[in-house]
């Protein structure tokens, strides 16, 4: 009850089982009350979290079951990629306990650490893999998500309706909350930014409880973003900042990522304000942030962001280095949020390179990735026509050719 309230007293109430597990020599008890409580820990503290994981990861050596033995790993590997960022080998040592419970014949079990652990599918850019894998008390969070990544606007924003419509009914302001995040969040992709900042900023002040700290860093993220687009680059960069001090000041879960959109938002500003020299780090750091995951839309998107800073500072050789890159990245993945726009990059620089044929073949690429995303939102006209209307988007649809 507590850890679906967001309550913090659910920290404290695992603690006191592990330890009246401990006392009576319970181990598996211990164990699964460590393993339940590096969630509702890392809203507060990540280094804690990731310490309960260790501990139950050394408890779990004790386990005489190897069927519990695989469950405790599964469990805590990807509490571990949550809590401390991606890390290949805990999401491959994942993968292969959760093949060890697959092997038990066991449903129930299969099907509850195959919800736990697709997280992984969806860092991994599985988008589509992990859609079909959600059931539906995850598909709360994570499904529209996926459906966000993969580009179906539309039905994210369905399902995030329904489920604001439920948290309503139930008087669940948390849940509520965090479903309008993530509908600000396709709003942004769908280039709605006063839409954005109207939502962020009807719930930002309700995020300043300990326990609301991940949720709080999104929306700041997102507001930040937004600002930038919108030409208010102090807003902007106050509100970046702040977000990137709070996760110096106090790592939380799934910093790890979003520092990943800060970064993108952070060198948005200062290209806007054409500053390179605060640019041109700023996508270095970002680059070196997703090329520490599996998650090819940000590598994409963070190869053709050093490819504007390039092109910026009219260095045409490493904005090209950068576009294969990103090209290189997006390759056998399905992922349309980063298509679009690297499309629309390499078409800017094969332009102004005189290519002429090339710069039309992404024209094309780019125009059909844009135009399919904007076909999502059919029962969103209005954010339709935002998204078409952009600048950016405008460029490479050009609905006139």
């Amino acid at each position: 009850m507590y850890v679906v309230s967001f309550d913090t007293l659910a920290v404290e109430t695992y603690e006191a089982l592990a330890a009246r597990a401990a006392a009576s020599g319970l181990i598996d008890l211990e164990v699964k009350a460590l393993v339940d409580m590096a969630y509702p820990l890392s809203w507060i503290d990540a280094k804690r979290s990731l310490a309960v994981v260790d501990r139950a990861l050394r408890l779990s050596t004790q386990q005489r079951d190897p069927l519990r033995q695989a469950r405790t790993r599964a469990g805590c590997l990807v509490r571990r990629i949550w809590a401390g960022g991606w890390n290949a080998r805990d999401a491959e040592d994942c993968r292969q306990a959760v093949e060890e419970i697959r092997r038990s014949g066991d449903r129930m079990l299969v099907a509850a650490h195959l919800i736990d652990s697709n997280f992984i599918r969806w860092g991994s850019s599985e988008y589509r893999a992990a859609h079909q894998d959600f059931a539906h008390w995850l598909s709360q969070f994570t499904l529209p998500w996926s459906l966000l990544f993969l580009g179906e606007w539309g039905e994210a924003l369905r399902i995030l309706a329904d489920e604001i419509a439920l948290a309503d009914k139930n008087g669940d302001r948390y849940r509520g909350q965090t479903m309008q995040l993530y509908r600000a969040w396709i709003h942004q992709h769908a280039m709605d930014f006063p839409g954005v900042l109207e939502i962020c900023n009807s719930i930002l002040p309700s995020l300043d409880e300990p326990a609301r700290r991940p949720w709080r860093r999104f929306c700041l993220v997102l507001t930040g973003s937004a600002e930038a687009a919108l030409g208010r680059h102090v807003a902007a960069s106050n509100q970046l900042i702040a977000a990137r001090n709070e996760m110096d000041r106090q790592p939380v879960i799934h910093d790890w990522y979003c520092r990943m959109m800060l970064g993108q938002a952070l060198t948005d500003v200062w290209l806007a304000k054409g500053d390179l020299m605060q640019a041109g780090p700023e996508a270095e750091r970002f680059l070196e942030l997703t090329l520490t995951t599996a998650e090819r839309t940000w590598q994409a998107l963070a190869w053709e962001t050093s490819a504007r800073v390039a092109m910026a500072g009219g260095d045409q050789h490493h904005a090209s280095t950068c576009i294969d890159n990103a090209l290189s990245a997006m390759e056998g993945f399905e992922v349309p949020l980063a298509g679009w726009r690297v499309h629309a990059s390499a078409r800017e620089l094969e332009g102004r390179r005189g290519n002429e044929r090339a710069a039309e073949r992404h024209r094309s690429l780019g125009r059909a990735t844009a135009l399919a995303l904007a076909n999502s939102l059919v029962d969103h006209e209005r954010l339709r026509a935002t998204f078409l209307a952009a600048p950016a988007v405008r460029a490479i649809v050009d609905l006139s050719r």
